[in-house]
Formats: structure tokens, sequence, C-alpha cells
């Protein structure tokens, strides 16, 4: 619908026109939003009529419902993989994948808080497709460009690429559920579609959580628990077996063939050419592929805003980036340097694959099933969230508790009115007649 039927609720949104700013400047007469460093936490984001964002809920029930810690354990437990990061090595290589993991770390902690900031200073700003036509339109308005067309046109492309984007991440998370289960079941006869199909009525459940709220239970048990027994375990598996003293031991490809080295960290020479021969072999194709891994593991940045749009404090944005890189980041530094040297160029993204088959391992496994219905929600909220909105669906009724019925007032009939009968001035005073009233009420006996 256009906008909402209250004006006054404090849910974000994007500004559709001029009606929502003041005539203030040049900015407001290009129907741009003005910056407002002061915007308060308590005051955020109002909605206008004028505004046909899709971020407002009918009802006019505000989202800032979530605590700093509750957007904090869904940013990291949906961002952090690090046992991804030993087969993003095998791609790239020894140089090339530390200088992807240096600069992802630095500059996606960069840009995260630059769109903490961004959706601080625009608070009406709730989602990254919002995020994206307002800075199309404030670029046309420089040029004297129609600011309102460029923001149609950036917020509608962009929102084409993030469902695109985390539909596909989903479909990705439904075939990691069913590799799973087939690690798992490895004697059953279930062929992958049919583990897709239970994948699909096992993820159903948890996909009744409507926001980034009432997730944060599911982050926290589905999401982190699972992660610190799985880096437990695979540094376990990696010490049980120490790969590195094999033979034959890991290869090291480095760039087009030429090698980092084989059976160590150091190497070179004639022996360590002879001796790194990859199981793949690696070209630029190769590389590519493990940049672009790269990039996925760094994954979340595409519904920052919309996590942002949810928290009680927005101010309290760093504090999630610090927590998300400050446990991310050395996880994947650790996993990734002792995961690539203990196996490889054949380290697998499914790291599982390189594990003895044990008890850990099969743990492992069966906690990742877990795991990734955690992955697939996440997948899901972003779209569910915009599709609802837009539908003028409220996602937080479900989740209110049902408003008190109103008081009943029963009516009580009248008593049918006395013909008036002649009383002497003693017995017309209210004394008397509840005298009166109280010698009729008296047993006969009492009476004289």
């Amino acid at each position: 619908g256009e906008g909402a039927r209250d004006p006054q609720h404090t849910l974000p949104a994007i500004s559709r026109g001029p009606s929502d700013l003041g005539a203030v400047s040049g900015a407001a007469k290009n129907g741009l939003i003005p910056l407002n460093a002061e915007a308060s936490d308590a005051g955020v984001a109002r909605h206008d009529k004028a505004s046909s964002s899709p971020r407002a809920a009918a009802s006019g029930t505000p989202l800032r419902r979530a605590p700093t810690w509750a957007i904090t354990a869904n940013s990291l437990a949906f961002m952090c993989v690090p046992r991804a990061i030993p087969a993003c090595f095998a791609q790239t290589g020894w140089t090339v994948g530390m200088l992807a993991l240096v600069y992802s770390s630095v500059v996606t902690y960069d840009t995260g808080l630059v769109l903490g900031e961004v959706c601080r200073l625009r608070p009406k700003i709730g989602s990254y497709p919002g995020l994206c036509g307002e800075a199309l339109a404030a670029c046309a308005a420089r040029r004297g460009w129609s600011p309102q067309a460029w923001r149609d046109a950036g917020a509608g492309c962009c929102l084409v690429l993030q469902f695109a984007t985390y539909y596909l991440t989903t479909v990705a998370e439904l075939i990691y559920f069913e590799q799973f289960f087939g690690q798992l079941f490895d004697q059953s006869r279930l062929c992958q579609w049919q583990w897709l199909l239970v994948a699909a009525a096992v993820s159903l459940p948890v996909l009744q959580l409507p926001t980034y709220h009432e997730t944060r239970w599911a982050a926290a048990l589905l999401g982190l628990l699972p992660l610190a027994i799985n880096v437990a375990v695979m540094f376990y598996e990696v010490l049980l077996v120490r790969p590195w003293r094999c033979q034959p031991g890991p290869r090291y490809d480095g760039l087009l063939g030429v090698a980092d080295g084989g059976g160590a960290l150091s190497g070179g020479g004639e022996e360590a050419l002879s001796n790194a021969t990859s199981p793949q072999g690696r070209d630029l194709n190769d590389v590519f592929l493990g940049l672009s891994a790269f990039a996925y593991a760094f994954g979340g940045h595409g519904f920052y805003p919309e996590e942002i749009r949810e928290m009680s404090t927005p101010s309290a944005w760093p504090s999630v980036m610090n927590w998300t890189y400050g446990v991310a980041i050395p996880l994947y530094w650790a996993c990734g340097i002792v995961g690539y040297y203990a196996y490889g160029d054949f380290s697998w993204s499914n790291i599982n694959l390189n594990f003895p088959r044990n008890a850990a391992n099969t743990a492992s496994i069966g906690v990742q099933v877990v795991q990734e219905v955690y992955f697939i929600l996440v997948g899901n909220l972003v779209m569910m969230l915009d599709i609802e909105m837009r539908l003028g669906i409220d996602p937080t009724v479900c989740c209110s508790a049902p408003p008190d019925p109103p008081p009943r007032h029963e009516s009580r009939p009248t008593p049918p009115t006395q013909p008036p009968t002649p009383h002497s001035p003693a017995t017309h005073t209210p004394t008397a007649r509840l005298r009166s009233i109280a010698s009729e009420d008296e047993p006969s006996a009492g009476r004289s």
C-alpha cells in the first residue's frame, strides 16, 4: 500500500517524495532526505503518509525491539564460517590467499561501519535497496538529474539483486543440508531430491520466526553453539592425524603452477617444484573462484540495514561490528592457516571430508545439520520481511501479547417509576426513606 495508516508510528522507511522534507535547502527541493546527525535512538525513523516504502507494518507496531546482543548474535552466526577458509587457500595459494584475507578483513569491517553510519544519519532508510536508491538519488541531484527516478531505479535494481542473492544462498544451504544428511546416513536409499524434501520439512518450523529480534535464540543455539563445537572438532582432528607428517604430505601450488612449497610451509628450488604436484593444478580460474569464496566468507553486509532497522539502540551498531569481527577474524586466520597447512590443496570446502570417519567427525556433521537450519532461516528472512511489509502485514503481530478486551458495561433494567404519593416532610427526607427500605427487609416476626 501507499504508506501507513498512522503517520506517528516509529518504523524506518525510504523517503519517496519532498513532502517528507523541510524546505530549508536545495536538497529538500530535489526530494532528498537531509542529514540528521542528531537523530536520537528513541525517536528515529518516523514514517509519513507520503512514503510508499514497504518498511513499515500496517498496524504501526515498531520493529525496533532487538537488544544489541541479539543483532550481534545474528550477525556473527551468519557470517562466521572459519572452516571454509582452508578451501579458499586451496584455490588461491598462500600468497594470494593471505592478501585476500587481509584485504577482506580490513575492508569489510570498514564498510560495515560505513553502512551503520549512513543508517544513523538517514534513519528512514531501513533496507539495503533503500540505501542504494538514496545514494543514487544524491548523485543524481548533484548532476541536475531527476532524484526520484534514480531513487526508484536504484532501489528496484538492488532489490532484485538482493532477492536473487539470498534466494541462491538459501539454495546453496539446502544443498549443504542434504549433503550432510547423506554423510550421516550413507546407507540410506534416498536420492538428493528426496533429501532436499527432508531438509525443507525440517527447516519449515524454524522459518516461522518473523524478525531478527525473534531469531536471537535461534542464532545463539542453532548458529553460535554449533560454530564453537565445529571449530573445536577441526583442531582436534588436525592434531589427531597431523597430516603434514604423512607421506605423501600436503602440497601447495602457487599461482599458475609456480609452487609455494611442498610438504611444509617453507621450501623452494627444483625439489620443491618437482614435489609440489597439486591434485587439481591452479590457474587463473581457480584463483578467481577462491577470491569469490573469500567474498562469500565475509557475507552478511547485504542485510546490515535490515538488522539496524530492528535495533532498539541503533547507535550501538559499532559494538555489533566490534564483537562480530573480534570473534570471526581470529577464527578465520587460525582455521585458515592451520587447515591449509594440514591439508594443502586437498582441502575440501566441506572440510569434514578431510577428517577420518570417527565419532567426533560424525558429531560435527550432525551439528552442522542443525546449523544449516539457521542459515536457511536467515536467507529467507530478508525476503519474507520485505514481502510482508509490501503487503501491509505487520510481522510482529504474532509475537505481541493480545490486547486486553475492553471493559464490558452491562446495562441493568431501570425499575418502573412509581407514581408520586403525598408524603409528609418528615418521611420525604433521604434518611426516612432508607429507614423505610430497611424495615421492609426485616422479617415480620421482628415487627411490632
